[in-house]
């Protein structure tokens, strides 16, 4: 057997490792860079649902206070407000978030 033969042959194994290695770790990229877009959304989500819970508690408190005088001071129109921005950012979170798997 020729030199050259010999010495292509010693070196397959390695490139065929290689090449195995490299399309691995590509595949294991593809699955890290979704696990984080993943992870970024719900936390976005999660804080997109703390802020709808505390508008909501606000708007609570503002017709429980305006239950306890008699009539609204303002505290209810706030609480409106803050509950429909809220409502607003996290519907939209929805919608961005259906888009987004729908087309994947």
């Amino acid at each position: 057997m020729p030199k050259a033969l010999l010495w292509f042959l010693e070196l397959l194994p390695a490139i065929i490792t290689g090449l195995v290695l490299y399309y691995w770790q590509r595949q294991q990229k593809k699955r890290d860079d979704e696990a984080n877009e993943i992870a970024k959304a719900r936390q976005r989500e999660s804080l997109l649902t703390m802020q709808l819970i505390q508008a909501t508690a606000k708007l609570s408190f503002a017709v429980a206070t305006a239950i306890k005088r008699g009539y609204p001071n303002g505290e209810v129109e706030d609480g409106i407000t803050a509950f429909n921005e809220a409502n607003e950012a996290y519907e939209t979170f929805l919608r961005e978030q259906t888009t987004t798997h729908l087309h994947t």
